[in-house]
């Protein structure tokens, strides 16, 4: 890889699958040091990496074997973090993020209808269903539709400290709520809306 393109790459933040393992990325100024901490389902440390310094704050390394599933944080002069642009979180916000690669096959494209002509339901996924989950709301989009509601607005989506939220405290804007179902979950349920 080239000088230009490990730059690129690097700005590139949280982890991506690719080529046999996955690219971490970090922007940790005035960082002296970074590292990424793997870690197996029962907790403990399996290894540790070091990331290259790229200047003005990033650091990235590609670590081989890494793969979807996976469980990591970064360590930012010492210091032990969770990844702010995890994409999933599942063992909440203070703990490792997971490496994920998206599986879901999209079946639909996006509806496009101007904003005039939307009836927008605010739907809170904790409360919605007896699930409350992703597929909890699923199970009534049908319902929804026959309201005449056009467009749903989740809350919350982002990942937040605690078990109740309302999408006001997300702290980990990539990451979707473990809670109510995986990234690929998610997808699912903007799929099924569409």
């Amino acid at each position: 890889m080239s000088e230009a393109s490990d730059i690129a790459a690097a700005m590139l933040l949280g982890a991506r699958v690719e080529g046999g393992g996955t690219r971490f990325g970090l922007f940790a100024r005035p960082a002296a040091a970074c590292g990424v901490r793997l870690f197996g389902a029962d907790g403990a440390c399996l290894a540790e990496h070091t990331l290259r310094a790229h200047g003005d704050g990033y650091f990235s390394a590609h670590v081989s074997g890494v793969e979807d599933g996976a469980l990591y944080k970064f360590v930012v002069d010492g210091r032990e973090l969770p990844d702010p642009f995890a994409r999933f979180l599942p063992q909440g916000v203070h703990g490792p993020a997971q490496v994920v690669r998206a599986r879901h096959a999209w079946r639909h494209d996006g509806v496009l209808r101007p904003l005039d002509q939307q009836i927008i339901y605010e739907l809170h996924v904790g409360a919605f269903s007896e699930a409350g989950t992703y597929a909890g709301v699923v199970e009534h989009l049908a319902e929804l539709a026959a309201l005449g509601i056009t467009a749903i607005e989740l809350l919350p989506v982002a990942a937040f400290a605690g078990t109740r939220g309302w999408g006001y405290e997300g702290v980990a804007l990539f990451a979707p709520f473990a809670p109510y179902g995986t990234p690929d979950d998610l997808r699912a349920l903007i799929d099924a809306a569409h």
